[in-house]
């Protein structure tokens, strides 16, 4: 099946007028990198994390992992902060793989609509990310921790939404915008 075919399997007739896709272990295998990275910097500080800062830690930024490893280790944040960052470099440097079927639904969805991509990494991780897994061409808009007021999953009204789009953005975007990833789509009201 062609990715135009499964793109019709998932939206029918209709036709968004934009697709936002979430990037970590929906788009990109980085959940994993991301792991092994937050595992070795545990270990070399010497935190002892609890049962619920696994919790936590899943799909957290950067900065919020460096608060609950530096915490856990009793060791400076900036110093664990700065350890995250070397860690998960070391790690993208290994390399970055694509989701099973990623590619052909993007290629689908961006030969018919703007596409946005979210995650709570900071920008340039994404931007890295994404050309490293041969994807940041077809995107339009990108929002990380760092380039909004609450990342995700902070929700923007009543229920949870998996992405955050900054109102101070240049970029027009459409306010009725599916978005594939852990979450509902984001509706009319919330966008």
């Amino acid at each position: 099946m062609t990715g135009i075919h499964r793109f019709r399997e998932a939206f029918g007739d209709w036709t968004p007028q934009a697709v936002v896709f979430d990037c970590d272990g929906m788009l990109l295998d980085t959940e994993s990198i991301w792991n092994r990275a937050q595992a070795a910097v545990v270990e070399t500080a010497g935190a002892r994390l609890r049962a619920e800062d696994h919790e936590h830690l899943h799909g957290s930024t950067i900065e919020v992992a460096a608060e609950i490893i530096a915490e856990r280790a009793g060791a400076p944040e900036p110093e664990v902060l700065a350890q995250l960052h070397e860690a998960f470099d070391r790690e993208l440097a290994v390399g970055i793989r694509a989701m099973p079927g990623a590619t052909a639904a993007v290629e689908a969805a961006a030969a018919r609509v703007p596409l946005g991509c979210a995650s709570n990494s900071w920008l340039e991780a994404l931007e890295g990310k994404l050309a490293a897994g041969g994807l940041r061409e077809h995107f339009t808009v990108l929002e990380a921790s760092d380039t909004v007021a609450r990342p995700k999953p902070a929700p923007t009204c009543t229920r949870p939404l998996p992405v955050l789009w900054a109102p101070s953005r240049s970029t027009p975007w459409p306010s009725r915008t599916p978005a594939p990833g852990p979450g509902p789509p984001a509706m009319p009201d919330c966008a």
